[in-house]
């Protein structure tokens, strides 16, 4: 049985990763990693041992020896929608958190006998291609260094050299992801831009929809959007877990973008009351935060296997509306709304 440590288990992902492992074929031994108590309670119930660990401090992994780890997910990351308000955006701080402490997580892994360490970085790094562009693993830099995602973009960067790093020189077999925007049910109904807590989109559209309200969508409907269903995402991570072979660096997504006006229909299709449908509003004389360029997967689908379970934008609101409905995560990440 691998022992698998997903550092970052109260996070987004890493809650919604440690399910997927849970009600995998394989059995795991799985070692959750945070720094809030509220998931103790949580995953004690689910068998899972949960300890205290923060990544910025030095002697963060010392304790970790006894458990004889095999892989490692490392879902803590410093990223702007995380930023407080009061907080400044300080690139030395998207450095110590995304790039130094998975240096000291390296070493960890290369002394102790762990195979895998599997990280995140962000599809910003080529922000700037436009939506007829198709991104690969091998396409260059593309990306705004103004922009309040810079820091964090150089950061993962760097991340990804030093995972490439110990791949080639100690034979590891390390993994990073080029993440598009991950959504599901859980702690972004409210995210920080520049700081100040904003509403999500995606959070507005459902609000209304349930409500009954018309839905506006501003500037062109038909704007490309790289939306990836946070379950998918935790499939395609098990499926790295039980690769032998697969390392490197992967685009992941489903291979093609949705557009505003699909994403919306289908939330007004899954969520609106049938006595009050929403109606969706077209607004072109308002802007939009714009497109992305679809993410290339043929590396990951040929390396990986990876098939994703949830498509198109009917499943995936689906699926969240019962996630909904069961109340586990809204319970979980309620103190983030």
């Amino acid at each position: 049985m691998k022992t698998i440590l997903v550092i970052g288990a109260s996070s987004f992902v890493g809650t919604y990763l440690i399910s997927e492992l849970l009600q995998s074929k394989e059995k795991y031994r799985i070692i959750g990693t945070g720094r809030n108590p509220k998931f103790k309670q949580y995953y004690e119930q689910l068998g899972v041992d949960y300890i205290y660990l923060d990544i910025d401090d030095e002697n963060a992994f010392a304790n970790l020896k006894k458990y004889q780890i095999d892989q490692v997910v490392l879902c803590a990351v410093r990223m702007p929608a995380n930023i407080g308000e009061n907080e400044d955006d300080d690139l030395m701080d998207y450095y110590n958190t995304n790039v130094i402490s998975t240096c000291r997580l390296l070493e960890f892994c290369r002394k102790n006998g762990v195979e895998r360490l599997i990280a995140f970085g962000s599809r910003f790094d080529t922000r700037l291609y436009p939506p007829t562009y198709t991104v690969t693993e091998q396409s260059p830099l593309n990306f705004s260094y103004t922009d309040d995602h810079a820091g964090y973009v150089l950061s993962n960067i760097a991340k990804q050299q030093v995972l490439t790093y110990y791949n080639e020189k100690y034979g590891m077999k390390n993994i990073m992801f080029r993440l598009p925007t991950i959504i599901g049910l859980g702690p972004h109904g409210f995210y920080n831009k520049d700081g100040v807590p904003t509403k999500s989109g995606l959070q507005i559209f459902i609000d209304n929809a349930i409500e009954g309200r018309n839905i506006e969508i501003f500037g062109d409907p038909e704007t490309l959007k790289d939306w990836f269903y946070v379950k998918d995402l935790a499939i395609a991570i098990r499926q790295s877990i039980e690769s032998d072979k697969a390392k490197g660096f992967f685009n992941i997504g489903y291979g093609h973008n949705f557009t505003l006006i699909e994403i919306v229909q289908a939330i007004v299709d899954v969520f609106s009351p049938k006595e009050r449908k929403s109606q969706i509003i077209l607004r072109r004389d308002l802007s939009n935060n714009g497109f992305f360029s679809p993410l290339d997967i043929s590396q990951i689908t040929e390396n990986v296997g990876f098939m994703p379970q949830y498509g198109d934008p009917k499943k995936i609101f689906l699926d969240y509306k019962k996630e909904l409905e069961r109340g586990v995560y809204s319970q979980l990440f309620v103190n983030h709304q």
